[in-house]
């Protein structure tokens, strides 16, 4: 698969930075690659490497394609949580309408070009209309495809499709309180006593010692939780949307520059129907997915405008002087989460809908 991490402009860092055409770069190199654009100014190499960098990018720009902008989010940031479902991952991956082969993952290593400190990251992609087509996968635990994938084929009426791997997990296993035994050392203990008295006076004098080996306790007794790591079954899912039920798309033009907001896939990014599955391997079924959503994270231009003051580098401070704001146009339905707040969007059949109206009347 040409993907941009193949196909497209990479920051590599060796001895100093330039932005080369990397065939075949691995995830790895790209991962190494990316440096932040707010170095000390006494390290000239550095520095150096930046104005390389600048000119690449500008070069890029030249050749007709685009620069994206856009948040880099932690998994510390914002996220919603579902007992049962860990962290997903971040990787948000965008595909050229009419040209699937053409892909840029946000959160991806492989495909970062520039760090502007941790806030945000800048990707040189080709021009053109992209979806939001898919994400990292996220691990439902307790859970194993042992039963699914017993059709033949899927109707394709759900919002995309969830591949479900099995995989082995582990979680901790209470089994309430246990009695730790005090901790001893043996220690050698020396005493000293009278070895010869005046007759009469009861005055010693002389003394003499003795040494002998003793335990001795270093640490108290203790009640202490009695947990153990159990290995247990899980899947991990990989979903994909479907190219019928757009999620969100945007336009990007040749030479373009431009600040995006971030999408991440929630916590619990994907429902599907185990009754609708398709065996694709021993370990692994494919299985019609009923929703989907993303958590939105809205760039703030504050932030922004903040940390271009603060680039350090004159080249890449004007080219990125330059860049513009687009908006997704976002084809799926939105909420917010109550605890949190976090603002989200989502694809829902509507027999999913229908479901949970039902359960949540019940």
């Amino acid at each position: 698969m040409e993907t941009e991490s193949k196909a497209g402009w990479l920051l590599t860092c060796m001895t100093g930075c330039a932005l080369a055409w990397a065939g075949g770069a691995s995830a790895q190199t790209a991962a190494n690659a990316g440096p932040s654009a707010f170095a000390p100014r006494d390290d000239m190499a550095h520095v150096a490497s930046l104005d390389t960098a600048a000119d690449s990018l500008s070069k890029a720009l030249g050749e007709g394609r685009a620069l994206v902008v856009v948040p880099m989010l932690s998994d510390t940031r914002a996220r919603r949580r579902i007992e049962g479902v860990s962290p997903t991952a971040l990787e948000v991956l965008w595909e050229k309408v009419g040209d699937p082969r053409t892909q840029f993952g946000m959160n991806r290593d492989a495909d970062l070009v520039l760090k502007l400190d941790e806030d945000f990251a800048v990707y040189a992609i080709k021009p053109g209309t992209y979806r939001l087509a898919a994400s990292g996968y996220f691990t439902i635990t307790h859970e194993n495809s042992r039963g699914y994938g017993l059709l033949k084929q899927i109707a394709d009426d759900g919002v995309g499709m969830v591949v479900l791997e099995d995989r082995k997990d582990w979680t901790w296993v209470d089994n309430g309180q246990r009695w730790v035994p005090p901790q001893t050392m043996p220690g050698v203990v020396e005493t000293s006593y009278c070895s010869l008295v005046v007759a009469g006076s009861n005055n010693c004098v002389s003394w003499s010692s003795e040494r002998h080996v003793e335990d001795r306790v270093v640490e108290d007794g203790r009640w202490e939780r009695d947990s153990k790591r159990e290995e247990i079954d899980a899947l991990a899912a990989m979903p994909s949307i479907s190219a019928k039920t757009p999620f969100a798309t945007v336009k990007i033009a040749p030479g373009e520059l431009l600040l995006l907001d971030a999408f991440v896939p929630s916590n619990f990014a994907a429902t599907y129907d185990e009754n609708a599955c398709v065996r694709l391997s021993a370990d692994k079924v494919s299985c019609s997915m009923s929703s989907i959503s993303y958590d939105f994270h809205p760039v703030l231009a504050d932030r922004v405008s903040a940390q271009l003051a603060r680039l350090d580098n004159d080249k890449l401070k004007q080219l990125l002087a330059k860049i513009q704001y687009r908006p997704y146009s976002i084809a799926a339905e939105s909420g917010a989460d109550k605890n949190s707040g976090v603002k989200y969007y989502y694809l829902m059949t509507e027999q999913r809908k229908q479901a949970l109206k039902k359960m949540f009347e019940n």
